[in-house]
């Protein structure tokens, strides 16, 4: 039987210390369906140029400007996203067409004003079309009358910024996909089953009952913007909330110095105090559905070691 283990926290009466004591159990790693969200709407990725478009201009750096079109700047750096991820952004000015090659949620984010990643990251090229299919550029006397530069890092964000979006339907049904299991995995790691003890619900289990309740991802709309929604129509059909939790967790001295490094970053740290035989305590609050991950990461960090307990009552934490 796992030992017990005691948290120890200045208190409010003078030197006196907050002790809490509490029993815990081992957990060994285990399989766990859920996976870590990407932070940033997009990322930095190796561009793959699509089998059937090797020849083309688009794809081509060192392609030749179509007779009467200018060359407006240096040949472009090799794309961030493959061609087959972007989609374009067209903006029809004093009777010209311009377009951009661009990553659809990026897209969308920065019609928004909410995108705060690096531009070169989430563009396909860094280059302006007057006909992107065709990698056809439009004349420098152009841009300057439109943008007042030809500059085409200044001139693709107001394109994707005043322009349209143009989605093809293989596109939208990707885009649709690819958001459904966002939306699954974010309320797998953040919602609960009141009805059993606040256990974690599966993803499977969330995609079923959103298939269940018939509720349909909108591939133009981002996920944080459908979670309650999608909460109202998975009610009916399981028993289901959003929660935190907070878990104390003990690494022994021969884990504590690099695996508290780790644990710490994984929710709000509530507590922390270094044992006197090296150990590490802490006390962290992060959404319930992530418990598992928790476990399996302490786990991992001390080869089955460590300890864990879940603190009911968070206001044991700051009494004697």
């Amino acid at each position: 039987m796992a030992t017990p283990f005691a948290l120890v926290f200045p208190s409010s009466h003078g030197d006196d210390a907050a002790r809490v004591s509490h029993r815990s159990r081992s957990y060994f790693r285990r399989p766990t369906g859920t996976t870590r969200l990407a932070s940033r709407i997009a990322r930095a990725r190796v561009s793959v140029v699509p089998r059937g478009r090797r020849g083309s201009r688009l794809a081509s750096l060192g392609s030749t400007p179509v007779p009467g079109k200018a060359l407006n700047h240096p040949p472009q750096l090799p794309a961030m996203i493959s061609l087959d991820e972007a989609v374009t952004a067209r903006l029809e000015s004093h009777g010209e067409r311009f377009e951009v090659l661009v990553d659809p949620d990026a897209a969308l984010a920065i019609k928004r004003g909410e995108f705060d990643g690096e531009l070169e990251d989430v563009i396909a090229a860094r280059d302006v079309f007057e006909n992107a299919s065709r990698g056809d550029r439009p004349a420098e006397e152009d841009l300057e009358t439109v943008f007042e530069t030809t500059d085409p890092m200044e001139i693709i964000p107001e394109v994707i910024e005043e322009g349209e979006i143009q989605i093809t339907a293989e596109q939208r049904e990707e885009m649709q996909e690819r958001k459904r299991r966002q939306l699954i995995n974010t309320i797998a790691r953040n919602a609960v089953n009141p009805q059993m003890d606040n256990a974690p619900h599966p993803p499977e289990r969330i995609e079923s009952a959103l298939e269940q309740a018939g509720f349909t991802v909108d591939p133009m709309e981002p996920v944080e913007a459908q979670i309650d929604d999608a909460l109202d129509a998975l009610r009916p059909v399981i028993p289901i909330r959003f929660e935190e939790v907070t878990v104390a967790v003990s690494l022994p001295a021969d884990y504590a110095g690099s695996g508290q490094a780790q644990i710490r970053e994984f929710g709000e740290l509530e507590r922390e105090e270094w044992q006197s035989d090296g150990s590490w305590v802490g006390v962290l609050t992060f959404p319930a559905g992530m418990r598992n991950e928790l476990y399996d990461l302490v786990a991992e960090v001390t080869s089955g070691e460590g300890e864990t307990r879940v603190i009911k009552d968070k206001d044991e934490l700051s009494t004697r």
